[in-house]
């Protein structure tokens, strides 16, 4: 599954942008980490009346649709905005499927956040912990092209901790929570005008385990 390529271009372009406007600043303000890790999922509470609607075969119509655990990863473009806090860019993607969903025939989809935010230090020491968080945007994409990909605004708030390795790189690790607002009695994954799937809350939950490296330059 392909994460979305104009997500990836935006971000890439950012990095780019921000790289040469700090350049001439100062040295060593820039932080770039790559991470991996895992990600569990809220369910999508289904509204089965509406669903039964558009599908013609008799089965059993889900009232939860759950979308199964799966492997993360992604990158973090920071920048120092005074000794304890950073600005954030934020691309993490993560490619999962559907649990066990008649409807959706146990298909994959692709989730990507494209956030922008920052990080503040709230604990110093050996191990600085510090407290993240951004705004932006989900993108899901579902695995079959038959069904509509979906972008909704969302949030982001995390804990993290930073490990020095040597005078470039260090370790670190993140715990993070994502918030995507969906509007309530909306549909999603729609295939020609026709919605096998009516979400009935309006937010939705993910989180997120995640540890990698960071280049400082």
């Amino acid at each position: 599954m392909k994460i979305n390529k104009l997500l990836l271009t935006t971000f890439l372009l950012g990095l780019c942008q921000t790289t040469m406007a700090h350049n001439h600043h100062q040295e060593n303000n820039l932080e770039l980490s790559i991470f991996f890790g895992g990600r569990t999922s809220d369910t999508f509470e289904n509204d089965q009346e509406k669903s039964s609607q558009n599908i013609s075969e008799e089965i059993e119509i889900p009232n939860d649709i759950d979308i199964d655990n799966d492997t993360a990863y992604g990158l973090v473009l920071a920048w120092d905005i005074d000794p304890r806090r950073q600005g954030e860019v934020l691309l993490s993607h993560s490619e999962a499927n559907f649990d066990e969903s008649l409807i959706l025939n146990d298909s994959g989809i692709s989730v990507t956040y494209f956030h922008l935010g920052g990080n503040v230090i709230i604990a110093e020491g050996t191990l600085p912990i510090f407290l993240s968080g951004g705004l932006g945007i989900t993108y899901m994409e579902p695995d079959e092209s038959r069904f509509d990909s979906e972008i909704k605004p969302s949030a982001n708030l995390g804990l993290g901790l930073k490990l020095p390795i040597n005078e470039g790189f260090t370790f670190r690790m993140d715990a993070r929570g994502y918030l995507t607002y969906i509007d309530g009695e909306s549909e999603l994954f729609c295939s020609g005008g026709n919605c096998s799937f009516y979400n009935q809350s309006e937010l939705w939950l993910q989180g997120e385990i995640t540890a990698g490296l960071t280049y400082r330059f």
